[in-house]
């Protein structure tokens, strides 16, 4: 072929589970029980906060019952507006003062950031893929010092929402918000001078401009760039 085609660095194969790239659909005892330990005042104030919403969902939707764990199946909603496809009049309903659509999404937020929002949590689902981005950059920085010709230029991965939401709590850089449709997470390694430094920007619609974060990776054991 006369043009440049991208080869693709990772693939699991079809049907396979992927650790690297979609660590929330791999089961992991471990993660559960600290999931099970640190949610449970959470779940248990949504439930009771929620309850008389809860029916009503359960109603509009025809789900058996509504609650933390599954309500966020009804942020599916939210995709097909964003394709324009017509929905039921519920879904605007203003209830409490707010859109129901607007309910939904804000407890999409909650159950999905609960997922990956301390220390213990993200390290079991954002931490393979954080580890292969640092020695990735260890790679690229001892190559600029020996000014390897052969050096890779950038990196790509194409992943899901999850990946991307773990890997930004992993990396102590999330908003607490929902990942949008075509967001990136970028991490650059820049070099000023005889000192290296890695730069991280985050480039969704809920964050209006890159907003760039310099990273101290000496909690992860590594000691080159600082």
């Amino acid at each position: 072929m006369s043009t440049w085609q991208p080869i693709p660095i990772h693939t699991n194969g079809i049907g396979n589970e992927d650790p690297l790239l979609r660590p929330t659909s791999i089961t992991c005892p471990v993660y559960n029980q600290v999931v099970k330990e640190q949610n449970a005042a959470l779940i248990s104030e949504i439930n009771e906060r929620n309850a008389d919403l809860f029916i009503k969902l359960a109603n509009y939707s025809g789900m058996q019952a509504v609650n933390f764990k599954n309500v966020k199946k009804l942020y599916d909603i939210d995709k097909e507006m964003f394709h324009n496809l017509e929905q039921p009049k519920w879904v605007n309903e203003i209830y409490n003062g707010t859109r129901i659509i607007d309910h939904i999404r804000e407890l999409k937020r909650i159950t999905r950031i609960s997922e990956f929002n301390s220390k213990e949590k993200s390290r079991l689902r954002g931490g393979l893929l954080l580890n292969e981005w640092i020695e990735r950059i260890k790679d690229a920085s001892i190559d600029v010092r020996k000014n390897t010709t052969k050096r890779l230029k950038a990196v790509f991965y194409s992943s899901h929402e999850g990946t991307v939401t773990a890997l930004s709590y992993a990396m102590g850089v999330s908003n607490n918000q929902l990942i949008p449709y075509a967001a990136m997470l970028v991490a650059e390694l820049h070099r000023n001078g005889t000192k290296e430094i890695v730069q991280a920007c985050n480039k969704s619609s809920t964050f209006p401009k890159v907003v760039t974060f310099v990273l101290v990776l000496l909690r992860y054991g590594y000691k080159n760039i600082v």
